[in-house]
């Protein structure tokens, strides 16, 4: 990203960030990740994890982790400024809603 703002007028920052597919990127992440995150939680579900909320939210980041990579293929905005902008956005969503269901599926 430093990288890029040094070498990109200041004047196509902004183009940069918000690329063209914003919307579509901070949805799609979550949307993609949805499969992974049921499945991580369904096998953290036969252990017995001391920190539920903590091993939901590992389990929402590595779903999302998913979801990225998965977004990433088929996204045609590879700006690290985008990336550094909008993913962030989406995995947050992850594995904030990883730490609920860590906190209400994996009590024990």
């Amino acid at each position: 990203v430093i990288i890029e703002l040094l070498s990109t007028p200041a004047a196509d920052w902004l183009t940069l960030a918000l690329g063209s597919n914003a919307l579509r990127c901070v949805t799609l992440i979550p949307l993609l990740s949805m499969a992974p995150l049921a499945g991580v939680v369904w096998v953290l579900r036969r252990g017995a994890p001391e920190r539920p909320g903590v091993a939901g939210a590992a389990a929402g980041l590595v779903a999302a982790s998913a979801g990225a990579f998965l977004y990433g293929t088929m996204c045609i905005d590879d700006s690290p400024l985008f990336v550094a902008t909008w993913y962030p956005l989406g995995i947050v969503g992850v594995v904030t809603l990883g730490g609920l269901a860590g906190t209400r599926l994996l009590r024990w």
